[in-house]
């Protein structure tokens, strides 16, 4: 992870340093023409292309590796403690919960570990964008400083819908989880009384309820995705 934040953060910096050191190259190229500030000028900026490169190679090897720690580790404790604790966890917990846990919980806690380096990077490249722009114009860096808070807030007015329906796609799949696991232990039971249709349909209609969250919660995260290229070109 430690790693994975460096080379993000490096990745982040060469990528707001690109523009500045291109406006510098042409600026040179335009007033000396081929001079020594030119040849200086557009060798920093190769220098910082390639030095993007591999941190953008090295950020992405770390942050899936951080991907993969955060969930399969998480995966590994939720398994162990079922071991542990053996059917007393049923006490507690519906099956579908615990197999929901593993499913999906794992995945949230390795994406949070991958998307993280990414936010500290971002955010140290808007304060040493921020700084260079109010060095050259005051209006224009408040309008970077004030601009990016007012987008993110923005985006908050559709990150907490998305998470309700997260939350209500969680629990309905839990209960899929739950009747499947109910339905398989039960099975010869069911055979024996004929009731074998009835508990499909119930299946079939809990899928359609997984099925619908899915597509609510998808129809949510299309427009938070939308906002999120076209409100900082608006900016």
């Amino acid at each position: 992870l430690c790693l994975a934040v460096v080379v993000g953060t490096t990745e982040s910096l060469c990528a707001a340093a690109i523009p500045f050191l291109l406006g510098r190259t042409v600026d040179a190229g335009l007033v000396t023409g081929v001079s020594r500030e030119l040849l200086v000028s557009a060798a920093l900026l190769l220098a910082v292309g390639v030095a993007q490169a591999l941190a953008s190679a090295l950020a992405h090897i770390a942050e899936v590796g951080g991907w993969l720690h955060g969930t399969f580790t998480t995966s590994r404790l939720v398994g162990h403690h079922v071991t542990r604790t053996g059917p007393a966890v049923g006490d507690e917990l519906a099956t579908g919960e615990v197999v929901s846990t593993v499913a999906s919980d794992a995945f949230h806690v390795g994406n949070m570990l991958e998307v993280l380096p990414k936010l500290v990077g971002g955010m140290v490249a808007y304060a040493a964008v921020a700084l260079v722009l109010l060095r050259d114009s005051v209006a224009l860096g408040l309008a970077v400083l004030l601009g990016l808070p007012l987008v993110s807030l923005v985006l908050a007015l559709v990150i907490r819908p998305l998470h309700a329906r997260q939350a209500a796609q969680r629990e309905a799949a839990g209960r899929l989880a739950t009747l499947g696991s109910d339905t398989v232990s039960g099975l010869r039971v069911l055979r024996g009384i004929g009731g074998e249709d009835v508990f499909a349909g119930r299946y079939r209609a809990q899928s359609q309820r997984v099925r619908q969250a899915g597509v609510g919660v998808a129809a949510t995260q299309s427009v938070l995705e939308a906002l999120q290229v076209l409100l900082p070109v608006r900016s």
